[in-house]
């Protein structure tokens, strides 16, 4: 963190706001459906949205699967 202070200092930044995405976010980002529900607290949510793949790679990898044969 004091090294982004430092940088920003240096480059005359000083208007910039830094926050963690939002679960919801994170589901858009991935491609999930907004009403894609998740169970547990939200530390182990985002650990799952970031271990996923993104769902229109998944379909995209069936159809070429089915349409190989």
């Amino acid at each position: 963190m004091s090294d982004l202070k430092q940088f920003m200092k240096r480059h005359g930044i000083c208007d910039i706001f830094m926050r963690m995405l939002k679960v919801i976010e994170l589901k858009r980002i991935q491609g999930f459906p907004d009403d894609y529900k998740l169970c547990g607290p939200l530390n182990e949510q985002k650990k799952f949205i970031g271990n996923s793949v993104e769902t229109g790679v998944v379909s995209a990898w069936l159809k070429s699967i089915c349409y190989e044969k």
